[in-house]
């Protein structure tokens, strides 16, 4: 039979489904679902969701423990749980709740001095009730006198004494009303359950914002990530001006059967570009180390150009341009005085992609 504790299982579940963001049990069927209430733990919401409290987690997974008598025996239990997990002070109303229920209603028709519950006796009564007047002085003499009205005639009582003094009847005393019994305030344990959920909306409200926030930002940040490094290009100045150029990459796999790597230099801003010097490079055990000597005007290389590039070419074949859908590494040039660059990775984006540097 349910009970209370049936009562905060469901809040766990609804509590575990707010923090972790999906339910603690899931399955195709009803069925699958009611046999893993009744048999499987569900994960940690922890797991699922980092940036809640651990203190928080363990008291979800204790109200929807399997054995019932793992878990808060009531709601008042629960909510000091989730205060001290939350890090906020416990509700007052907890620690008065108790004493109003010990409160005795107070009867205003209880005569003075006899205790709660014990029983009237007739003789308790007939002692507290004040006296009737049963007797009149002789000196008074009581007649009554009908009056006759047009429609409904009403008897009219009157006391004539015997020297000419009226006494005025008795009114005869209205039945005291039964006393109204003191409403019931809210259980100071059911307004600390409601401020303990307002809290907890409020925490998985914060979450969710934060986590759309951070995947917002991880869909505008840059495209191109930062590029692995696997060697430098260096121009070398041998008469004068940067006529020659150095190169060392590490970890460079060995092309495909068929295929070779070639070096090229190259203007960004030249959509032609025409007359890209460029030259074989040869790959002995993962490393490349050549040296390109130049043409024969000595033309300063550095100065030309804006950009290295490797690219991944048929062997034998006459070249012009780089291949457009092969490139492989690049370095950005500079005019600042710098002569030594990072080779790195291209990016796994689309060739035509504008933030492609090797587009």
């Amino acid at each position: 039979p349910g009970d209370e504790r049936t009562d905060l299982y469901s809040l766990g579940i609804i509590l575990y489904e707010m923090m972790a963001g999906v339910t603690p049990f899931q399955g195709d069927n009803p069925i699958s679902i009611m046999m893993q209430h009744l048999y499987e733990m569900p994960r940690p919401p922890i797991l699922l969701n980092p940036t809640i409290p651990p203190a928080l987690s363990e008291v979800i997974l204790q109200s929807i423990a399997k054995n019932p008598a793992e878990r808060f025996p009531t709601a008042s239990a629960m909510t000091v749980a989730l205060a001290q997990a939350l890090n906020v002070p416990v509700p007052a109303g907890l620690s008065t709740s108790q004493s109003m229920n010990g409160e005795l209603d107070y009867n205003p028709l209880q005569p003075p001095g006899l205790a709660p519950g014990s029983d009237l006796s007739a003789a308790h009564l007939q002692a507290s009730l004040p006296s009737p007047l049963t007797q009149l002085s002789e000196d008074y003499i009581q007649t009554s006198i009908i009056t006759p009205v047009h429609r409904t005639p009403a008897p009219v009582s009157t006391a004539i004494p015997r020297e000419g003094i009226s006494i005025t009847p008795l009114s005869p005393v209205a039945p005291l009303a039964p006393p109204e019994k003191p409403r019931r305030k809210l259980s100071g344990a059911f307004v600390a359950v409601i401020v303990c959920i307002i809290i907890l909306v409020g925490i998985a409200a914060s979450t969710a914002a934060l986590l759309a926030l951070q995947h917002q930002a991880g869909a505008t940040a840059t495209p191109n990530p930062t590029a692995v490094v696997v060697g430098h290009v260096a121009f070398t100045n041998g008469r004068g001006t940067f006529d020659q150029v150095e190169i060392d990459l590490q970890n460079i796999p060995a092309p495909p059967a068929g295929k070779t790597y070639y070096a090229w230099l190259d203007i960004v801003s030249d959509s032609g570009e025409s007359a890209m010097p460029h030259w074989q490079l040869c790959t002995v055990q993962g490393v490349v180390h050549c040296l390109y000597p130049g043409d024969a005007q000595h033309s300063n290389l550095l100065q030309k150009n804006d950009r290295f590039l490797i690219t991944e070419e048929n062997a034998g074949a006459s070249l012009d341009i780089p291949n457009p859908i092969a490139r492989l590494y690049y370095a950005e040039l500079s005019h600042n005085g710098v002569a030594t660059f990072d080779v790195k990775k291209c990016p796994s984006s689309s060739a035509t992609n504008a933030s492609n540097p090797c587009r």
